[in-house]
């Protein structure tokens, strides 16, 4: 029976645990999907655990049957709908995941319609005081899909946090992972255990610990939109609370103990040996206490020490570092971590447009606030170029100054409660706006002059970058005029970087890379032959084969290339695609000898945009290919030579410039006609 006891409280308790969560996500939630597939999720892990229930102890095997019907309908849905979960918690809208997550449900509804029909189990044993499922054909198959969909579920989770450079987000992501590796392993087990014809208490048991770890992560570190003012619980009284706890049961057991042994060797009968023992354990507990508090707050001080070192360790970083977008990712994510800030953003201020546009954004759709634009003439930033100092939404509001409405409104669109200005030589670059932190403290002077600091810092930092910027770009536009200067002299090479880095940035485009990628592959395309200026002319210009020294001496330009740009360029990926556009898939390339898993994606489309423009220009040794086949020939070389994706996405490119070039000859050709 003791076992049975176990079985049942877990299962309740599982039940009873996911239940407050779903109440907790219902009445104290927003609406919006992510919510409500969570609400989903603990419905019906809840149901799973009470109707496991029913199975267990019902009073005679007809019920246990029925039971046993309504056990698989929840069942069977517990993977699909935390895989929803992990789907819409990462944003991630792409045709295959959404294809995913509907052969997720798909699959659901299959495993629901097998065990209707008996093609899972539908017979019990009464083993132990309980009964127990009897496993099928059908279990097996459902207990790997099962594993499938959760192990997918986790690797999808942690390829994300290993993506993403928002604090806040792996944080979400991190607390989901462990409460989902938690459960799925909890439910694994007892599915295992059909064949044992017996279930364990370890996946209710689970199941009762994944809503408090979720429940955590909501209210700590806010996993989903959830107004928790009044259910915060400060770190610091958590910690007092729990040690407290603790020394009252290391109380009552310690005098149940004394009392007990004294009982037994002088057998009293009153009062006052009771009373002593209480007194002398009270001052001993207390004085444990007290000890105990005081290491507390020494880890408290230290982790303020380690928040002193942190800025230090922020400020080094963000002024050696001369590429904006990555010094903006460490200057924002770090201030988010130090304070724990639940949503923050910079905002950059152009002087050209005299208006402000958010640039980076931690815990707030970037995608909706980069279309605000702030205007320099009211509002927030016509404030902060008046007063170059911290601006706060509550004193706004309280001193009613001038265009406070339009400050209100600024800092209602940035989700902000206090504005900090990034300047350099009383030159306003922009602002960090910060909302309000996890534990919905209000900000301590020393860390609104701490912001302080660190802002002024990211200011000069941004202005350097900015000149280093300005410097490369006159230092490329120049090497690249030397470039072409150098190509115009050979005929049959004329226009070929232009056309390459025309091709490559179609191929990017086509692959979805974002803009700053396109332009980082673009540019690596242009200058991919940059190192030709260190090959003879006699060599380049050789209308006959090459000799094998000659070969030899060519190979080297796109290590000279790379050599040229590596002290002057920021961005490595416009280096490695310059040195590492030779490479092939197999192996076999130059200067290194990589392969498929170790080429950079700007080399793979640099060589395909390469070789295609190769092909198809007139040689002083042949003539041009035609398009069909120079594709013909991609195709051939793709796995050993080419990568396929890239080939792919060429093709595609292609084709839509044929169809595009088709259909201006029809429509000229009909404007003739008439």
């Amino acid at each position: 029976m003791e076992f049975n006891m176990s079985l049942s409280v877990s299962a309740v308790a599982a039940g009873v645990t996911n239940l407050f969560l779903v109440g907790l996500v219902f009445l104290r939630g927003r609406k919006s999907r992510i919510n409500n597939i969570l609400i989903l999720n603990g419905i019906i892990l809840a149901l799973w655990n009470f109707v496991s229930l029913g199975v267990y102890f019902s009073l005679n095997v007809d019920w246990a049957l029925i039971w046993l019907k309504f056990y698989y309908i929840s069942l069977v849905f517990i993977p699909s709908t935390f895989f929803h979960l992990v789907c819409v918690t990462i944003d991630d809208h792409r045709l295959i995941t959404k294809r995913l997550c509907l052969g997720g449900y798909f699959f659901s509804y299959l495993f629901l319609i097998l065990s209707a029909i008996g093609g899972m189990s539908h017979d019990v044993t009464y083993t132990k005081g309980c009964y127990y499922p009897v496993g099928q054909g059908g279990d097996i198959l459902f207990f790997s899909f099962f594993i499938l969909a959760g192990v997918y579920s986790l690797l999808t989770l942690v390829h994300r946090k290993g993506a993403t450079t928002n604090i806040i987000e792996k944080r979400h992501l991190q607390w989901l992972f462990l409460g989902g590796y938690i459960n799925i392993l909890g439910i694994s087990s007892n599915l295992l255990c059909l064949v044992n014809n017996q279930i364990y208490p370890a996946g209710h048991l689970t199941c009762a610990v994944y809503p408090l770890i979720i429940g955590y992560g909501i209210v700590k570190y806010r996993l989903i939109t959830l107004e928790t003012k009044n259910i915060e619980i400060p770190g610091r009284k958590f910690i007092y609370l729990g040690l407290s706890a603790i020394i009252f049961v290391l109380f009552l057991v310690s005098l149940l103990t004394l009392e007990a042994i004294l009982r037994k060797l002088i057998g009293y009968n009153t009062l006052l040996p009771a009373v002593l023992i209480i007194i002398l354990l009270t001052f001993l507990f207390q004085f444990g206490r007290e000890w105990l508090q005081t290491l507390i707050d020494r880890y408290f001080f230290f982790e303020r020490l380690n928040q002193e070192q942190m800025v230090k360790d922020i400020s080094r970083k963000i002024t050696s570092i001369f590429d904006k977008e990555s010094l903006l990712d460490i200057f924002l994510n770090s201030i988010v971590n130090i304070l724990h800030i639940r949503n923050a953003c910079v905002v950059l201020f152009d002087e050209f447009t005299q208006t402000a546009q958010v640039n980076r954004a931690v815990g707030i759709d970037i995608i909706k606030k980069k279309v605000m634009k702030l205007n320099s003439s009211r509002g927030l930033i016509n404030r902060l170029m008046q007063t170059k100092m911290l601006i706060t939404k509550e004193k706004e509001e309280t001193g009613l100054s001038n265009h406070w409405r339009e400050i209100k409104k600024d800092f209602e669109g940035l989700n902000a409660i206090i504005c900090l200005p990034l300047t350099c030589k009383d030159k306003l670059l922009g602002m960090l706006a910060i909302g309000e932190k996890l534990s919905l403290e209000p900000y301590k002077k020393e860390e609104l002059e701490i912001l302080s600091i660190l802002c002024n810092e990211a200011g000069v930092a941004i202005e350097n970058a900015h000149l280093y910027h300005e410097k490369m770009r006159n230092l490329l536009n120049t090497i690249q005029s030397l470039l072409s200067a150098v190509e115009a002299k050979d005929p049959y090479t004329h226009g070929h970087c232009e056309r390459v880095a025309d091709h490559s940035a179609k191929i990017a485009q086509e692959l979805g890379l974002n803009t700053e990628e396109v332009e980082i592959v673009k540019t690596a395309a242009f200058l991919h032959d940059l190192g030709n200026i260190g090959v003879s002319n006699q060599i380049l210009h050789k209308r006959g084969r090459l000799t094998i020294e000659e070969f030899e001496n060519v190979k080297r330009h796109t290590a000279i290339g790379a050599r040229i740009l590596e002290p002057i360029c920021s961005k490595k990926e416009i280096i490695e695609g310059i040195k590492f556009h030779h490479e092939r898939m197999d192996g076999s390339g130059y200067p290194v000898a990589l392969n498929d898993k170790t080429i950079p994606l700007c080399a793979k489309i640099i060589t395909v945009a390469d070789v295609y423009d190769a092909m198809t220009s007139t040689r002083p040794y042949r003539k041009a290919f035609t398009t069909e086949d120079a594709v013909s020939e991609l195709k051939r070389g793709c796995g050993y030579e080419f990568d396929n994706r890239v080939v792919s996405a060429f093709i595609k490119v292609l084709n839509k410039e044929f169809n595009r070039k088709r259909i201006l000859r029809e429509e000229s050709r009909y404007s003739g006609v008439r």
